[in-house]
Formats: C-alpha cells, structure tokens, sequence
C-alpha cells in the first residue's frame, strides 16, 4: 500500500506545536511493516534527483499525523526514514482549544507573583528619600522648667533665655522679692540664714530642653516658688500634647521592577526608616509599594519630652507607632552654705572657752577642748553644700533630626523570558498564549492514543511553546 507524504525541511525546537509552511515535497512511499504509528518507518525508492537528506519533517496524510525524522537509512537502493511522532504539532488545534492553568508564559505574566527562578547577586542599589521635616540645628531651643506653685500643684513655663533665668533664679533679686513678699521680715534686709532655709530647687521638679519652639500661652505669669513669688514673668505650656510635624516620604522603583511587582517586597526591597529619636526600624514591605508614600506624624507631651511617631501608609493609618525621647532632661544646681550654723557655732565655742576660765585649770583644758570642738562645728559650716535637680540628658540624639527612608534593594541575574517566561498563574485558554508555557497538572482530553497524550502531558509540565 502506497502511503502520501509530505517532506519538509524545517526548523523548530523540539517542545513546540509550530507547523511547516507550505506544501513541502510531496511523494508516495511504502511502509516498513511491521508498523508502530508512534515510530513508522518509511520507505522512499532511491530516486538520486530528489536529494532526500534535505528533508528532517513529514506530514503523513493516511495517518493525520506529523513526524519528526529521526535517521535516514539507505537499504538495497531504498532509503528508510526511521521517524518518531510529534504530538504536539499533530494535536496542535486541540491543545489550543483546552484550558489549563498557566504558570509561566511568555505573553502574559502577573506582576505581583514571585518568581524565585531567578537567583539573588551580590550587588545593591542603596537609595534614600527624606522628608522636608526637620530638627534645624539650634543650640538655644527653649525650656519647659516644671515649678511647685502656691497652690500645690506643678505649673509648667516657657523659658528660652535659661542663664539669665538660672542667674535670676539663684541671685539677690530673687531674695529680694521672696524677702519682700515675706511680711515676717523688717525692713526687707537679707537674712544670711534665709539661703540656707530656703532652696528654690526644692520647688523645681523638672526641666527638659527641646530643639524647637513648644507651643505657649501669648501672656505671661508670674512664676511662684511656693508661696513666694519670684518677681519673673514667663508664658505657661499647657499639659496638652501637640503636633510636632506630618510628612511623607516616597517608596523609590526596584531598578529592574519592570520584571514584576514582587521586587518591591523583601528580600529583593528593604524599607527602613531612620527618625531619631524615635529610632530606626524595618518596615513590612508588602504595606508599601512603588510610588506609595510612608507618612509619618509625630506628637509629643511637652511636660515629659516623650513623643510618638506614627508611621502608616496612608494619611489616616498607624501601621506603626514609635515611642522616642525628644526633650533633653537638664540638671540644675545650687550653691548653699550655712551661715546661720556657723555663727551659732562660733559663739558657742567662745561660750566654752570663757566657761572654762572661770572654772579653774581643770575647767580651763576642757573648755579649751570643747572650744576647740566649738570652732570645727563652725569650720565644717563654712564648707558649701551642692544642691542640685534632675539629670542631664544626651542632646547629640535629638539635633540635627530628620526623618530619613533608607531604601536597598538586592539585584538579580539577567532573566531568559523567551525560553523560561514569567509567573502567570491563572487559568487561560491555551489558543490565546504564545510563546513558551509551562501547565499545573494538565488536563488534555484529546481523541489521541494514551502514548501521544501523555507525550503531550510531559511536554506541558516541563514546557513547551504554542506557535
């Protein structure tokens, strides 16, 4: 029986579905019988015009059928083409008319999938936005100095010219006044035992230093140390916290983005933001995508320097809040001495040496001691006493301050979208795709023989491309 063929030269890989073009050279040959329709052998006559050898590809039309040719054979003046069946080609219209869900291609691809077929390289790109907000470098700033007042309570004040409150403070003119407010006091002199009995740190329960204006009162009022009052006027700070500042900062494009979405997520982007003193923390970068924006508010409570600065995604999310220092706690300090301590004292020691002349020799040595005794009771008064308030705090973390969001993003190798393609993931109809293809667990009913379906099968999970 004659069978009629067609012979082609063609080129194609091997896992794909392309035809020839063309009608190719048509012949009639015989079939080598036994014959296995996966893997026929042909027989052409040995024609020596027609160059037989050109020819790798056959369609055969008994069979509706496409043949890779494997080798050539030469046999008793026949040639012998020993093939092998190309499903995919030969069930071609039918492949492309099933669905299947598409893990990768060529033509179609979902941004925002991960594809880990790509390795990470060792080289970076380290970028970095920052927002308009920022600390300037002032070293004055101003003070809220917390004071016990008449009534028992803490009042806080606005202070922005701290040595010359501290001199005011510890000087004659706050004596004066607290003297002068005192009825019990003739004339208004100065008690030298007063400095002693009256510390005006013993009213000062705080003082915090911050790098910029805190909000006030427009009057002023006059600040009491207890019941005394000072004579100084100064605006109070209400208890209230407030908005130090609301700014943005821009998340940045992966270098290679353009190969996905995905690489805007860790480990391909890192996000972190630097905002001293509130502290440098990494931020969830499936929160925060290209051309998004990383808002930052912060709040502080100007009586304690605490502050908390709200990070989120949108202008109205907290993702994230943290808690920093930003007022610089600062120590003061008094000189004390005891006048009064060393008068009594000293009279006292004279009171003993006199006692002790009166009484004799005997009487005489121990006043003498006791006199002795008397004067390093005076001595030891004359030394002053340090009185101090608070501690002091570090200012280097609060000035200069700016909110910074560091971004590195990792590189990967160079990809091969037209062998490998892109993560798809989705269900498409085969027809629709071009280019390469790689199936999930492929369902193909085809009217075939079991041997080509699952040929066709193992072409789909390991890849193949519909042309």
């Amino acid at each position: 029986m004659a069978f009629n063929l067609r012979l082609y030269g063609f080129e194609k890989s091997s896992n794909s579905t392309l035809r020839p073009g063309g009608e190719g050279f048509s012949c009639s040959c015989e079939l080598n019988t036994p014959c296995d329709i996966m893997e026929p052998v042909f027989v052409f006559n040995g024609d020596p015009s027609v160059e037989w050898l050109t020819y790798n590809y056959i369609f055969c039309l008994e069979f509706d059928r496409y043949y890779w040719i494997d080798k050539w054979v030469w046999r008793n003046g026949m040639w012998d083409a020993h093939c092998h069946i190309d499903a995919l080609a030969t069930w071609r219209d039918d492949i492309g008319e099933s669905y299947q869900y598409v893990l990768r291609s060529f033509s179609d691809y979902d941004p925002d999938v991960v594809d880990t077929t790509y390795p990470l390289i060792g080289e970076t790109t380290v970028r970095s936005t920052t927002t308009t907000w920022e600390i300037e470098k002032d070293p004055s700033g101003s003070y809220v100095i917390g004071i016990i007042g008449g009534n028992g309570l803490v009042e806080y004040y606005y202070i922005t010219d701290m040595p010359t409150f501290g001199a005011y403070m510890f000087g004659d003119t706050l004596w004066g006044n607290v003297v002068a407010d005192d009825p019990g006091v003739v004339g208004g002199d100065i008690p030298t035992f007063m400095r002693a009995q009256f510390n005006p740190l013993q009213y000062v329960v705080s003082c915090i230093w911050y790098p910029f204006e805190v909000p006030h009162a427009n009057s002023v009022s006059q600040i009491k140390f207890g019941y005394f009052d000072s004579g100084l006027l100064a605006p109070k700070v209400t208890r209230d916290s407030f908005q130090l500042f609301s700014d943005s900062c821009e998340v940045m494009r992966h270098p290679q983005n353009e190969r996905g979405r995905y690489l805007q997520l860790s480990p391909y982007t890192r996000l972190r933001l630097s905002a001293l003193p509130w502290g440098e923390v990494d931020l969830d970068t499936t929160k925060f995508g290209y051309g998004e924006q990383v808002y930052v508010e912060a709040w502080v409570d100007p009586i304690t320097g605490t502050s908390k600065l709200y990070v989120g995604n949108e202008e109205t999310s907290k993702l994230l809040t943290l808690v920093g220092q930003i007022g610089v706690t600062e120590q003061l300090s008094q000189v004390l001495k005891d006048n009064l301590a060393t008068v009594t004292g000293a009279a006292s020691a004279a009171a003993g040496l006199i006692g002790g002349i009166l009484g004799g020799p005997t009487a005489l040595v121990n006043g003498i001691a006791n006199a002795v005794s008397g004067i390093g009771s005076a001595v030891a008064a004359q030394y002053p006493d340090v009185s101090s308030t608070g501690t002091n705090g570090a200012r280097i973390a609060v000035t200069p301050t700016t909110v910074r969001l560091i971004q590195t993003f990792q590189l990967i190798v160079d990809e091969d979208r037209m062998q490998h393609g892109r993560p798809l993931c989705k269900v498409r109809k085969i027809r629709n795709m071009m280019g390469y293809l790689l199936i999930l667990d492929p369902d193909v009913q085809l009217h075939a023989t079991q041997e080509e379906i699952d040929k066709i099968k193992e072409y789909m999970v390991n890849g193949f491309y519909f042309e």
